[in-house]
């Protein structure tokens, strides 16, 4: 489940490459680079540790309150350091950042073997319509590399469901 989660976590830091720019590219290769350093440092990243449960409660509640997410491109690598261990950033951007990933993949559904998402909007769940699309697309380029991956590699929909869900669910805990 950690490989899949991984694997989609890995696709989107690769299409923010060609997203935000060149200017931002050599900070998105060493968060590249530091991936592979992810399954080390999850536990702590998503876990349960005494910050993080506070972190958690703070997710709960802003996606209960249905507050906007206000988050940027630009921000971005800042929170994909934190993700890797490599900088601290303020417990609320921490805290959107979940919110986003939450609002969006919870919208995310499979269905003829591909990701697709099942709102045309980010008004409509919360987050700015810049992140929006841009995860949107990265659903595109995602699906494709889905579909280059060779058997046995390759999820199937089922699995891909079950990653979906289970990405969800990290972000409330």
């Amino acid at each position: 489940m950690l490989v899949i989660i991984a694997l989609i976590y890995l696709f989107e830091i690769f299409t923010l490459n060609s997203r935000i720019g060149k200017t931002q590219t050599s900070e998105l290769i060493k968060v590249n680079d530091g991936y592979n350093e992810l399954p080390k440092i999850f536990p702590t990243t998503f876990g349960s540790g005494l910050g993080d449960s506070v972190i958690s409660e703070k997710v709960r509640k802003k996606i209960k309150e249905n507050q906007f997410v206000d988050i940027k491109v630009d921000d971005l690598p800042e929170i994909e350091a934190y993700l890797i261990g490599e900088k601290t950033v303020d417990e609320n951007h921490i805290v959107d950042f979940r919110v986003l990933i939450y609002r969006f993949y919870n919208q995310v559904k499979v269905e003829g073997g591909k990701l697709v998402c099942s709102v045309p909007s980010g008004s409509e769940i919360g987050i700015s319509e810049e992140i929006f699309q841009l995860y949107k697309k990265d659903l595109v380029r995602l699906n494709a590399d889905i579909a280059k991956m060779e058997e046995p590699d390759r999820p199937n929909e089922e699995a891909l469901r079950k990653n979906i869900e289970e990405q969800v669910k990290q972000m409330l805990e």
